[in-house]
C-alpha cells in the first residue's frame, strides 16, 4: 500500500482497503450491507474494518509480476466491517441469496461472470477470460457505514 493509504487507515483505525471502481460507487446498496465479490481468494477478515476508496485509475500487475498501484480516492467514502467471508467458490456453487446486497448490476452468475472478466482483465492482463473465471470467486459480506 502507499503512504496515503496507510495514513488514512491508521488515522481511521481501519484494517485495510476493498477498492472500488468509481463508476460503481454508486451502485453500492442503500440497505446497509454490501456483498462484494474478488477472484478466488480474499484477504478481508471477519471482525475487521475496512475502508471502501474509490479507484480512480486500475493498477495492474505486469508480465514480469510488477505490480502498479490504483490511484484512490478517499473522498466521501464507505467504510465496510466484514460480517462474512468465503473463498474459492465456483460459479455453480452460488445462490440467488449470495447475490443479495451486491452491487445493481450483479444479480445472478451471468452478471457475475461478466463483471469479473471485465474488472481482472484490467489488473490482470496476461489472464485470458476463462482462465479468470477458472479461479473462482470469494464473497465478503460487509456491514457499511460512512466514513467521518
Amino acid at each position: 500500500m502507499d503512504e496515503e493509504t496507510l495514513r488514512y487507515l491508521a488515522a481511521h483505525q481501519l484494517d485495510g482497503v476493498v477498492r472500488i471502481p468509481q463508476a460503481e460507487y454508486a451502485g453500492i446498496p442503500a440497505d446497509g450491507y454490501f456483498a462484494h465479490f474478488n477472484l478466488e481468494k480474499t484477504d478481508v477478515v471477519v471482525g475487521k474494518r475496512y475502508a471502501l476508496p474509490r479507484i480512480m485509475t486500475h493498477g495492474f500487475v505486469g508480465a514480469d509480476g510488477r505490480e502498479v498501484l490504483p490511484e484512490l480516492s478517499f473522498k466521501d467514502i464507505y467504510i465496510g466491517e466484514c460480517v462474512a467471508v468465503q473463498n474459492h467458490l465456483r460459479y455453480d456453487a452460488l445462490t440467488q441469496a449470495d447475490f443479495e446486497h451486491s452491487l445493481v448490476h450483479i444479480k445472478n452468475i451471468d452478471d457475475l461472470k461478466r463483471y469479473i472478466v471485465e474488472r481482472y482483465s484490467k489488473s490482470k492482463p496476461t489472464l485470458l477470460p476463462q482462465d479468470l473465471l477458472a479461479l473462482g470467486v470469494s464473497r465478503m459480506l460487509l456491514k457499511l457505514s460512512r466514513a467521518e
